[in-house]
């Protein structure tokens, strides 16, 4: 069978099993299976393809059809450049915590230092820290989490990008006390949905691990935690960093006022959407 015909049933398949944007969806695996640009799949339409090839691409359609998130038929997900292993392990990385590190980036570079200490909460795939060990290859980044599974798949990322033994990971609770202090940075892309909303969401997004996207009754349960332990473990003039709901803006400004930060800021991602939140501790 040709890449057309194959192209067009699973489409087919995709749109009836509700798949959003069935022909992209397509698209990537048949691009996948036979490690093509998508561009040149509309180049080469009657090209036969192999019938293990064919097999293979089958086999990936039927688990996106089951609405498996893409990332996790294809086990890896683009991030700033880097390609990462991902899977049912992790949070898909998104392009809002792409821009959390762009964001971040932009906080370390001010410092003008190269001895910078970077702790990454929740870390997951490893996105951020593994973002942030490029962009600053003198900084020290611990790389938390309280997953043992989502470690391994950090430590795997680390390892293929090359930056391992620049990184520390910490197997640990947010809430407990943090095995490290005197930080420049704390980022994270805490569990932020309420509770109650995780039944409304998509298939492919209640697939991913519960603990990294509930935050409790309000969404505000990870992000009070982080912002208690941060401001004990920062350095003065140390910056944190988060992600947020985009309608959780003004509880988490009045939140971190209340654990003792001065003038929080919200930043708005690229659709226009409140979706970080960043504090400076005080210098004395």
């Amino acid at each position: 069978m040709t890449i057309g015909r194959l192209l067009d049933r699973a489409e087919h398949k995709l749109a009836q099993t509700g798949v959003p944007e069935p022909k992209a969806n397509a698209e990537f695996l048949m691009a996948h299976v036979l490690r093509k640009g998508r561009a040149e799949l509309f180049l080469h339409r009657e090209q036969a393809v192999e019938a293990g090839q064919a097999c293979r691409f089958w086999s990936l359609v039927r688990r996106r059809a089951e609405r498996r998130p893409l990332a996790y038929v294809l086990e890896s997900q683009p991030f700033l450049g880097m390609e990462l292993e991902v899977s049912a392990a992790v949070l898909v990385p998104r392009p809002e915590t792409e821009e959390l590190a762009v964001l971040s980036s932009g906080l370390l570079a001010d410092m003008g230092r190269c001895d910078l200490r970077i702790l990454d909460i929740g870390t997951g795939s490893g996105c951020l820290a593994l973002a942030l060990a490029s962009g600053f290859p003198g900084a020290r980044i611990w790389a938390m989490d309280i997953s043992h599974s989502a470690l391994r798949m950090a430590r795997r990322n680390a390892r293929r990008i090359g930056c391992e033994r620049r990184l520390s990971f910490i197997e640990a609770d947010l809430r407990c006390e943090w095995p490290v202090k005197e930080l420049d940075l704390v980022v994270s892309n805490p569990p932020y949905i309420p509770s109650g909303r995780i039944p409304t969401l998509e298939p492919e997004v209640r697939a991913e691990p519960l603990q990294a996207l509930d935050g409790g009754v309000d969404g505000l349960d990870a992000i009070a935690a982080i912002a208690r332990r941060s401001l004990a473990a920062l350095k003065p003039g140390g910056f944190l960093a988060m992600e947020i709901g985009a309608d959780q803006g003004p509880e988490v400004e009045k939140l971190l006022r209340q654990e003792g930060f001065y003038e929080p800021s919200l930043s708005r991602d690229a659709q226009g959407l409140l979706r970080f939140a960043t504090v400076r501790k005080m210098i004395k």
